[in-house]
């Protein structure tokens, strides 16, 4: 089930967008019977965008003091509105279109990811040590973790490959044989449980 979450990223917009939208938001729940006893009450609201309309008016061609005025009156409605947009959240009881009526933004359902991308960005290079590999993957959407496998060629049905986990994109792959070519290739992991490989890439150790 897809919580419910009201967003606050109304304290991002310009001050003449931020009337607009408390404007909005007072005249969508006043009345609203979604929200019969709004915390704090509308009657706050209406009072702190009177304040900051008032002073936005004065702001707009005034001095640097008449511009403090003005952002002390927007940290106030800013404030009343977070407060309201708890009390939304709580109120709608993960009902989003319930959220929605008082005006306030909901952030979206995530959508399951699923199966992840196979990798194409693989990296390898001579480690850090004698006998050792340095592997690396760009970044795949939804990957908690990464699964490093590594086994010696030629690759048949029957080769055993031996794996390395990690949740940083690169790792180094320690006691190698020293001239020896292995094979290698790494999975995303993720919620889903499929494992889907990158293509297999061959070196030899130096």
């Amino acid at each position: 089930m897809n919580i419910v979450k009201v967003l606050i990223s109304f304290t991002r917009l310009r001050d003449d967008l931020l009337d607009t939208f408390a404007q909005n938001i007072f005249n969508k729940m006043t009345g609203n019977v979604n929200f019969l006893t709004p915390s704090p009450a509308l009657t706050d609201l209406d009072v702190v965008l009177k304040a900051y309309q008032a002073a936005l008016a004065v702001a707009i061609s005034g001095n640097k003091e008449q511009t403090s005025n003005k952002n002390d009156k927007r940290e106030a409605l800013e404030r009343v509105l977070r407060e309201l947009a708890m009390y939304v959240e709580l109120t709608s009881k993960n009902n989003a279109t319930v959220a929605l009526s008082s005006g306030f933004d909901i952030r979206k359902p995530s959508a399951p990811i699923g199966i992840l991308a196979k990798p194409v960005s693989v990296k390898l290079e001579t480690g850090p040590n004698q006998g050792s590999m340095s592997v690396g993957i760009e970044r795949i959407n939804g990957a908690d973790s990464y699964l490093f496998q590594y086994a010696e060629t030629p690759i048949t049905p029957t080769s055993a490959w031996f794996t390395q986990a990690s949740t940083t994109r690169t790792v180094v792959i320690n006691n190698l044989t020293v001239g020896k070519e292995y094979a290698f290739r790494i999975a995303a992991v993720g919620a889903h449980p499929t494992l889907v490989y990158s293509n297999v890439l061959t070196r030899f150790v130096s």
